[in-house]
């Protein structure tokens, strides 16, 4: 299985990485991770949004495909997992806002995606 998983250096990208990585890992060896990043998607000053996904990867044996791009983050990663063909997308719930428990990027994707999405909160 192969999916995508959008990272933006929040702590909902950490508890995703956490939950691929000791969730779905071992129920499926074979799995490949795309870690996409949109750049320009994070807040000054959260210096390199990968560093985290890249100890994770490499902490449980889990090779990674970095696709890094400068757009919007919905329309990027809906573009980006339909060029590798992924079979879903996982990304947070991540919203400044705490009146809403969806941010508007994974929002986007849900409505949009024709593949599965996981939303890791």
């Amino acid at each position: 299985m192969k999916l995508l998983v959008a990272i933006d250096a929040s702590e909902s990208s950490e508890r995703l990485l956490d939950y691929v990585a000791l969730h779905w890992l071992p129920r499926d060896p074979v799995l490949a991770l795309v870690l996409y990043h949109a750049h320009g998607a994070t807040s000054a000053g959260d210096g390199d949004p990968l560093r985290y996904a890249r100890a994770v990867c490499a902490s449980v044996g889990l090779p990674c495909v970095e696709h890094i791009t400068v757009e919007a983050p919905a329309a990027g990663i809906l573009r980006v997992a339909g060029e590798i063909a992924a079979d879903a997308v996982v990304l947070g719930a991540r919203d400044r806002a705490a009146s809403r428990p969806l941010g508007s990027v994974a929002t986007q994707v849900l409505a949009a995606s024709p593949i599965p999405v996981l939303v890791v909160p």
